[in-house]
């Protein structure tokens, strides 16, 4: 059989006439039945009187439940953010990652034309010397001059890429 309860102007549930909740908020009198919930008088629940137990039973009234229920809120908005933060913080990661691999990828690059670059002029300068000593034309010398002077700046600017 159910009992009727009711509140009292100061809010504290009463299950006829016997306190199950102290003013401070201790047991009274060891009963257990829906004690554990102190009813505001406010929402429609605490009307109806249902009990409000677990994570959720903070009372609004005391300085105390105010911090908790703060509290709650509180955590329950920064769940999000916290969430927005490390996944930016993974994107920067790859992203510098990305740009780590591109850049040395850049420089593979940059280091291979400079290796073909002296591969050429190399092969240029054989070839434009080999001519001259078997023509033995004076004329194909500027020409062999300017082959050699072409070789040595690209190694020179092959040593410097090294």
């Amino acid at each position: 059989m159910p009992s009727r309860l009711h509140t009292t102007p100061n809010g504290i549930m009463k299950n006829g006439g016997t306190n199950l909740v102290s003013p401070r908020g201790s047991m009274a009198s060891g009963r257990v039945a829906d004690a554990m919930s102190i009813m505001t008088g406010k929402s429609s629940l605490s009307k109806m009187g249902i009990a409000l137990q677990g994570a959720c039973s903070g009372d609004p009234r005391t300085p105390s439940g105010r911090r908790a229920q703060l509290t709650k809120v509180l955590g329950l908005a920064s769940v999000p953010i916290i969430i927005l933060v490390c996944l930016s913080a993974k994107t920067m990661y790859d992203a510098i990652l990305q740009q780590n691999f591109a850049d040395s990828f850049k420089a593979q690059v940059q280091f291979a034309v400079q290796a073909g670059e002296v591969v050429h002029a190399l092969g240029l300068e054989r070839g434009t010397t080999t001519f001259y000593v078997s023509m033995q034309n004076e004329a194909l010398l500027p020409a062999a001059l300017t082959r050699y002077e072409t070789c040595v700046i690209r190694l020179l600017q092959f040593r410097q890429h090294i």
